[in-house]
């Protein structure tokens, strides 16, 4: 039997970086600021408050999206 390449393949993350200064956004459309991501810990802070927020990352990959700035 031959196998058959296609030329496709699985490839790029499975779920989206986490990264320092990134903005994310719940699902009422609150805006927060990823401050740190450490350890399996995300530190945030949500618009509007001074104190940070802290969650697992997968947590908060389910409880928030990334918001696509754009760019001038």
């Amino acid at each position: 039997m031959k196998k058959k390449l296609s030329g496709f393949s699985a490839g790029g993350f499975a779920r989206p970086l986490i990264c320092k200064g990134d903005k994310w956004k719940d699902k009422r459309g609150c805006l927060v600021t990823v401050e740190n991501y450490r350890f399996n810990r995300v530190t945030f802070y949500r618009d509007g408050y001074s104190s940070p927020c802290m969650q697992s990352d997968l947590r908060f990959l389910i409880e928030f999206q990334p918001v696509d700035e754009v760019k001038p």
